[in-house]
């Protein structure tokens, strides 16, 4: 039998009590976790230092959060939205979580949700989430995802490329710059020989080459990320589009 948790009863609940929620799936169980992560944002927000992790192990925490984002069906779709904040704020408060959350498959996680086509209030939400979090994983930990990503770094780096495609239009200028830092990170990691990622790549370096995408450009630039060139150029043009 799961544990009982009422709502009434979540406001400063203790943290294993508040875990054994989060990690509950029985119908009962789940109707509760949109109150549960609420709090557990709330905690982790105002949390200035990281004396909060040994209260709230992120060990246990990330990990229950993947399951919640990994539902295929959720009946609050603020849910996920919760969940995947609640891990962006286990990593502001200590970056070398990154290996913590890739193990709990947190990456392909994101990756997925950047792919949904929901521009709904919350799916957006959702996304720009995902992406900020996969900025902090990835400037430590890109080969790791990239690896744990099914179709490894070609897949990784096409769903980073078709987001920022669309980014412009849909999200804020940091959001831009956070999924050029993750696309880095993935990069970074392809062997040489990964040429299916290169050709994945291709198709980031005739956004950036394209003369009406000045903010793409900029972004870029602040990241680090640069067109390929002349040679890699040539493969893309040659390329088919993603």
């Amino acid at each position: 039998m799961g544990v009982e948790v009422a709502p009434s009863s979540s406001r400063g609940m203790e943290p294993a009590l508040l875990l054994a929620g989060l990690q509950r799936t029985d119908d009962e169980g789940v109707l509760f976790q949109l109150e549960l992560l609420e709090q557990l944002c709330s905690v982790l927000a105002i949390a200035e230092t990281r004396d909060m992790l040994a209260i709230f192990d992120p060990t246990s925490f990330v990990p229950a959060l993947s399951a919640i984002m990994g539902r295929e069906v959720h009946v609050f779709p603020e849910v996920p939205v919760l969940a995947s904040r609640a891990v962006k704020h286990f990593l502001s408060l200590d970056p070398r979580l990154s290996r913590v959350a890739v193990r709990a498959n947190i990456g392909t996680l994101c990756l997925s949700a950047l792919a949904s086509e929901d521009t709904s209030e919350e799916g957006l939400n959702l996304a720009e989430n995902a992406i900020k979090v996969l900025e902090m994983v990835c400037r430590r930990e890109g080969r790791q995802v990239a690896r744990m990503v099914p179709g490894g770094a070609h897949v990784a780096v096409r769903q980073l490329v078709g987001f920022i495609e669309v980014c412009d239009a849909l999200f804020p200028a940091d959001v831009l710059e956070s999924a050029l830092v993750a696309l880095r990170g993935v990069l970074s990691s392809c062997p040489a020989d990964e040429t299916r990622a290169e050709e994945a790549a291709s198709a980031l370096y005739r956004l950036i080459g394209d003369g009406d995408r000045p903010k793409l450009q900029y972004a870029a630039l602040q990241v680090g990320l640069r067109p390929a060139p002349r040679a890699a150029r040539a493969r893309a043009r040659t390329s088919p589009r993603l």
